[in-house]
């Protein structure tokens, strides 16, 4: 594993490669892309929502923070540990991951789940769906999610947003596959009093958990046309959209319970 710092215009992005792969250039252009269509956004919805989203900048303002996030290494169960090992000597191909200057990459899960060049670009039925995480690991193993709760203790912040997409080096082209919002926090349910620890008890909770699958051809470069040299992000802020709207739907609900 490699990492490494380039700059493309004002905008800084970290890279860290897994094997090799010779297309990993790609990375940075793809992050910039899906950052400009998403992060006003993002900050616009969850003020809407009574919530202030704030990036690294504005929560590490002391080097104990900043030595907390920096130093952050998710703790897995050794369930997660197993499937996740499966998951990825499944799939034969390169991986690459890039990130905006200033964030940290966090291996929330393994993606993909399949190789595509074997059962086809996307799994049938999966084009244009949104679904929660329930399907995640993480919804249901407490261990990961205790760990990012520790997180949130040392950054003293209510709870921390993940927002991570993956896209699909093919033949054909580069495809946006799934674009994912996850948020954590503290279990708002204490332990009773005189209790250090209870069965099925994590101090940590998933809040909420949305997935879109798009199936969108972001770039398919074709040396007659010009205008496909490019990577096109249409739509992705409608897809930000959707996963936010979810997101108000979900906590309306649960506050209407309440």
């Amino acid at each position: 594993t490699t990492t490494s710092s380039m700059t493309s215009g004002n905008i800084k992005y970290t890279t860290t490669t897994k094997r090799t792969r010779s297309t990993s250039g790609n990375a940075g252009p793809i992050v910039e892309g899906f950052w400009n269509e998403s992060i006003d956004l993002l900050i616009s919805r969850f003020e809407e929502m009574g919530m202030q989203l704030m990036l690294p900048e504005e929560y590490l303002d002391t080097d104990e923070k900043k030595n907390a996030y920096q130093s952050f290494d998710l703790k897995h169960s050794a369930f997660n540990s197993i499937v996740n090992s499966l998951l990825v000597d499944k799939f034969k191909g390169n991986s690459v991951y890039a990130t905006m200057d200033g964030f940290k990459i966090v291996n929330v899960d393994a993606e993909p789940f399949v190789n595509y060049n074997q059962v086809g670009v996307f799994k049938s039925g999966n084009a244009g769906k949104m679904n929660m995480s329930a399907n995640y690991q993480m919804a249901k193993i407490g261990v990961e999610i205790s760990s990012i709760n520790d997180l949130t203790e040392a950054l003293g912040v209510d709870a921390v947003v993940m927002v991570y997409s993956t896209v699909f080096a093919h033949k054909k082209g580069i495809y946006l596959q799934n674009v994912n919002l996850h948020m954590y926090g503290k279990n708002p349910v204490p332990l009773a009093a005189g209790k250090e620890s209870k069965f099925n008890y994590f101090p940590g909770q998933m809040y909420f958990g949305g997935r879109v699958n798009p199936t969108s051809l972001i770039y398919s470069p074709n040396p007659k046309k010009p205008e496909t040299l490019k990577f096109d992000f249409t739509g992705y802020s409608n897809i930000m959209m959707a996963i936010t709207n979810r997101f108000e739907e979900y906590f309306n609900k649960a506050f209407e319970k309440k």
